[in-house]
């Protein structure tokens, strides 16, 4: 299975990128920070999962997303923005 994690390099999101590695899953992690992670196994695409155009070119090709995004430096409510975000990009339709 081909697994995006959006916010995948740290926390929930790093745990859950391990545990689909050790499954042998294809994991591919989207970070808004830079930060790379340390397995290279790990495909690692930046950039802002809040931008339609960026996370509907990243979720291309994956059979799973998971977001894990922790809201961090004061960004309120991102989870949930970055949540439609992605369901915009799948159901570009409107579900």
């Amino acid at each position: 299975m081909k697994l995006l994690i959006i916010g995948g390099n740290s926390g929930t999101g790093a745990l859950l990128a391990e545990a689909a590695l050790a499954q042998s899953h294809e994991v591919t992690v989207v970070s808004r920070s830079g930060s790379t992670t340390a397995d290279p196994r790990i495909k690692q695409l930046n950039g802002d999962a809040s931008d339609p155009g960026f996370i509907t070119s990243a979720i291309h090709g994956a059979d799973a997303v998971a977001i894990t995004v922790g809201g961090s430096k004061g960004v309120k409510n991102a989870r949930s923005h970055v949540t439609e975000t992605v369901i915009g990009a799948v159901f570009p339709g409107g579900w």
